[in-house]
């Protein structure tokens, strides 16, 4: 019987790609850290090789985790992994297993979920999200493609957050919600009325105190 693990891509080297390292070990043999940066390649982290893309022709058969994204880029994450130009059915989702999903929750394609993560019934996480951990997302809400929940949030029931949303640590939203694709809402915040596009909120209430200009990302 083979039980050689199934070979694993991690994009970008960086804080999202280290920290799946614990839950991607489990069922994957990590071939190479992917990196747009000449400064990285040719270094190594624990033994795995930071390269560019001729990665992804050098290991055709390896799955792929694509997890750029920090407060200063997050908007770009959907444009960022569409850039890769890989097929859809070549990225994989690391879950964690102490995370708990509930019934008919829907987890989409280059999701990474982290340990002690709480997803209720009915939850539908788009593609290309993470969620860090010890967050929880409540029943009946949905998670847009691209968006980062940050460590210790909780989203409320019948929430619905947008593309390329950036949630910081400690969020609570509360239920019935809506922000729009783009926005970034503050750690600690606590939200309690829909957050407008592409805007920067933070407090307790949560306050909307910038719109980013550009929409090109949101296309």
């Amino acid at each position: 019987m083979n039980s050689k693990k199934p070979e694993l891509l991690l994009f970008p080297y960086g804080g999202n790609a280290i920290e799946s390292l614990d839950i991607a070990s489990k069922n994957y043999s990590v071939v190479g850290f992917i990196d747009d940066s000449s400064n990285l390649q040719g270094k190594t982290y624990h033994g795995i090789p930071i390269r560019n893309r001729n990665l992804f022709t050098e290991f055709p058969l390896a799955k792929v985790l694509a997890v750029p994204g920090n407060p200063t880029n997050f908007y770009k994450r959907t444009e960022l992994i569409r850039n890769l130009n890989i097929p859809k059915d070549r990225f994989t989702s690391l879950i964690s297993s102490s995370a708990s999903i509930g019934l008919e929750s829907k987890i989409g394609a280059n999701c990474l979920i982290f340990q002690n993560v709480v997803i209720s019934s009915n939850a539908i996480i788009n593609d290309n999200v993470i969620i860090l951990p010890s967050s929880v997302i409540h029943h009946d809400s949905e998670l847009g493609d691209g968006t980062i929940v940050g460590s210790g949030s909780i989203i409320a029931g019948k929430c619905n957050i947008g593309r390329n949303v950036y949630i910081g640590s400690g969020v609570r939203i509360r239920n019935g919600i809506n922000i729009g694709e783009g926005a970034l809402i503050g750690m600690g915040s606590v939200v309690t009325k829909d957050v407008p596009p592409r805007s920067i909120s933070y407090g307790v209430p949560a306050v909307s105190v910038k719109e980013r200009n550009s929409s090109s990302f949101y296309k």
